[in-house]
């Protein structure tokens, strides 16, 4: 018996996939052909690309 196995990567599932890794662990670099994800502030990172307003940060002194 032959098991042929089709499949397919659809490359924007994929690029979405690497950068929530990289957004829930910040410093972390995956490098996926030769295409590099990382980011620096982690969740800061995910709201500053997809949110449209200024993201202000409030500390309490």
């Amino acid at each position: 018996m032959k098991v042929i196995w089709k499949y397919r990567f659809i490359n924007d599932t994929l690029e979405k996939m690497m950068w929530n890794y990289c957004y829930l662990n910040p410093g972390l670099t995956i490098i996926l052909t030769v295409e590099k994800f990382y980011s620096e502030k982690g969740l800061y990172d995910f709201l500053d690309q997809n949110i449209d307003a200024e993201i202000y940060i409030q500390l309490s002194i």
